[in-house]
């Protein structure tokens, strides 16, 4: 079953993105430990056949962004948004 969000966007109940992760360390090298949870995480939500999964390339403009997650959500046609973070 599929809801309508507006009058072009449609959105899968089995939908999801993840969003860039934040580095939450001192040292601005860990951005790349960050990267690599994250292109795991997707690579492991991939796997699962009956899942939407927004690639990372479209959820990059998303990294220092302000809007709000309901609004991302909106943007992207996901039913489901994954934050994160990391710290060392």
């Amino acid at each position: 079953e599929e809801q309508l969000i507006d009058h072009h966007r449609k959105i899968s109940d089995l939908s999801i993105a993840v969003l860039p992760f934040k580095n939450l360390s001192p040292d601005q090298e860990n951005q790349y430990f960050a990267d690599g949870v994250m292109g795991d995480i997707l690579n492991n939500l991939q796997q699962m056949h009956e899942l939407k999964v927004i690639s990372q390339t479209s959820v990059e403009q998303y990294r220092n962004t302000t809007k709000p997650i309901s609004q991302i959500g909106i943007e992207l046609g996901v039913s489901y948004l994954l934050e994160g973070s990391v710290r060392k």
